[in-house]
């Protein structure tokens, strides 16, 4: 085989197993215009009251001649500001987890695109908890409403500590854990996007143990007949996959009809057929294939 084409598959390999290096939590979006006049809502993350009409429906709370509006709709959180001051106001609205699952969303611009904010998921290490921060700006006499509809969180299911928060459409599937290191109940999952859902968060750490899952795969298709592909960062592909905070991945199904299969801590099996399946989508030379395998 030629060193092009060995080239070509060991490409394909790498990306498939998209062993990305963790960052660091974003700071506040760049796209936020420079202002002196901060406010800080935390009602909706520490009073009581409003955390709990937030979550049930709607609150609202005012701050420094503003106000701020949470809204609860179909698989998405809405946000309202007004600033009727004469002078800009940058909002740092604070929420708590039982309001909206956190996730670091980045820039989410407003209903009308006038403005953007930031959307951050927020480790409170004081208290042990992550909440979203949502950050932005408002020029003197304006409103803005911000409402992310492709919203949804997935947590792993940790052995002792299952949890899923996004409801039935994660479909856990097969391979369950054995061994005393074991860290998950079951390590392979399948997602797909909704209605009300183009973008899927996945942690890949459990917030009450500290344990987080280092390696894992990711594979695509666009339908039940259709080959498993590897997912990429390419943002042109059905589906693609970008890392937004230490250990919290985004897929973003460009394809509604896409589906993904996510395997973390893959066994040597998982890492064979995974490679397998990366060369039939599309990779060639068979033999620098099989002699990789167990590298």
């Amino acid at each position: 085989m030629t060193s092009s084409r060995t080239s070509a598959l060991v490409v394909v390999l790498l990306v498939a197993t998209l062993a990305v290096p963790f960052g660091t939590t974003p700071a506040a979006a760049s796209t936020q215009a420079d202002c002196s006049n901060r406010v800080v809502y935390d009602a909706f993350r520490f009073d009581n009251a409003t955390v709990d009409a937030a979550a049930n429906g709607s609150a609202t709370a005012t701050a420094q001649n503003t106000e701020v509006r949470v809204e609860q709709a179909t698989g998405f959180l809405r946000i309202n500001a007004t600033n009727p001051n004469g002078y800009c106001v940058e909002y740092r609205v604070n929420i708590a987890p039982s309001v909206v699952s956190p996730a670091e969303l980045g820039d989410v611009d407003s209903n009308d695109g006038a403005y953007t904010a930031g959307w951050h998921a927020v480790r409170d290490l004081d208290r042990d908890e992550i909440y979203t921060q949502v950050v932005f700006t408002l020029p003197a006499g304006e409103t803005a409403s911000f409402a992310p509809s492709k919203l949804r969180v997935k947590s792993l299911a940790w052995t002792g500590t299952a949890k899923d928060t996004g409801g039935s459409w994660w479909e856990s599937v097969s391979d369950y854990s054995f061994g005393e290191e074991e860290k998950l109940e079951k390590r392979t999952y399948r997602f797909s996007a909704t209605n009300s859902t183009e973008t899927i968060t996945v942690s890949l750490r459990n917030e009450s143990t500290g344990r987080t899952i280092e390696d894992w795969t990711a594979m695509y298709r666009t339908s039940n007949g259709s080959a498993w592909t590897p997912v990429s960062t390419d943002t042109e592909a059905p589906v693609f996959v970008r890392q937004v905070s230490d250990h919290r991945l985004q897929f973003v199904f460009n394809d509604p009809d896409a589906e993904v299969r996510f395997t973390a801590e893959p066994t040597r099996w998982d890492k064979v057929k995974h490679s397998w399946e990366s060369w039939t989508a599309g990779a060639s030379g068979i033999d620098e294939f099989l002699e990789g395998l167990f590298d």
